[in-house]
């Protein structure tokens, strides 16, 4: 039997497979990034619109595409973002997917949903 003090470290094997792993995530990650940085922008425009009382869908949408031509929004459209009455009161919800090609046919898909009740004033 081999000592101990011969068999330190990781096998050529070992850091190609732990090497080939963060590899993958790491591809993961920065495919990720934009569509999650897209989304905190779709989230801040439907707050912003929501915090402003727009109850009404037109005047909602039309202030939701001149923050999404700020914004530079892609992935949804205004037309997607729902006002809702509800029992509550109104509120705008979102809810889309969004995909990216990370290498050869493999795709990631993340889906993105929110709901933000409009401020009406003092409600």
């Amino acid at each position: 039997m081999k000592s101990r003090r011969y068999q330190k470290g990781l096998s050529m094997w070992q850091l190609s497979y732990v090497l080939g792993s963060l590899a993958v995530f790491g591809i993961v990650g920065v495919k990720a990034l934009p569509l999650y940085l897209e989304y905190l922008k779709v989230e801040r425009a439907v707050k912003a619109t929501a915090s402003s009382g727009s109850a009404d869908p037109v005047s909602a949408h039309r202030e939701l595409q001149r923050r999404w031509d700020i914004e530079d929004i892609k992935t949804i459209q205004p037309k997607d973002v729902k006002v809702l009455r509800t029992d509550k009161g109104v509120a705008l919800n979102y809810d889309y997917d969004a995909s990216v090609d990370l290498f050869f046919n493999a795709k990631l898909l993340l889906h993105f949903a929110g709901n933000e009740p409009v401020n009406l004033g003092g409600q």
